[in-house]
């Protein structure tokens, strides 16, 4: 489980939430749900990461092709992840003193593996947004965050390309490496691919009526 030390779970159940989910669901090696915005009185502001404003949140191989478009995949506020799939994925302390950030890494490394996240519909954290030492603010004031973006970027860019080249197939998996039995679409990346290039400033994911489902919820 991920929790900033700042924020907090907003759901009592979502421990249990998730782990019913991940026996539930052999295939799937993380759970992700609704993260939220609010401020230092507690009082709610709005959810975070509006680019995931679905009507209905992408699930499995749907998100990671929502990835291949964004660059964006489960929010790291709220997550729980299998073991053995954090363990492989996610960088070492060594590796963190380079120009990348912890949870930009392990994002690219779970989805170019292979591996696959279920979204739950549950506002699950809360997340303070304007309080003083943000760590995420000392980051971008230095100059640092620019540069983990850049790597972050360029390795997704370097993977992309080697999917519509056609020099590398991706293969979805479960969290013992298992391949699972979904193909994977190269002919949908290489028309998206195209579609980006072309398009380079729209957005590719829309406000909807989402956010004031969720907002029913709390």
């Amino acid at each position: 489980m991920t929790c900033y030390i700042s924020d907090g779970y907003s759901n009592v159940d979502w421990i249990r939430k998730c782990a019913e989910a991940l026996d539930k669901n052999k295939d799937v090696s993380l759970i992700w749900g609704i993260p939220w915005s609010i401020d230092r009185n507690s009082h709610m502001i709005n959810a975070r990461f509006t680019e995931f404003d679905y009507t209905e949140q992408p699930q499995r191989e749907e998100l990671f092709y929502c990835w291949m478009k964004t660059g964006l995949s489960a929010v790291e506020t709220n997550l729980c992840v299998r073991k053995e799939v954090l363990l492989e994925c996610y960088p070492t302390l060594k590796e963190c003193e380079k120009d990348i950030l912890d949870w930009q890494e392990f994002t690219f490394r779970f989805n170019s593996r292979g591996y696959l996240a279920l979204h739950i519909p549950v506002i699950a954290n809360y997340s303070h947004i304007d309080h003083e030492g943000k760590y995420m603010m000392r980051l971008k004031k230095s100059g640092k965050y620019k540069r983990q973006l850049d790597t972050y970027n360029l390795n997704m860019s370097n993977y992309i390309k080697s999917l519509v080249l056609g020099s590398h197939i991706h293969k979805f998996i479960d969290s013992h490496g298992n391949i699972l039995p979904i193909k994977f679409d190269r002919k949908r990346v290489i028309v998206d691919y195209i579609k980006n290039k072309i398009k380079k400033n729209k957005k590719y994911i829309q406000p909807s009526k989402y956010v004031a489902y969720v907002k029913k919820l709390w």
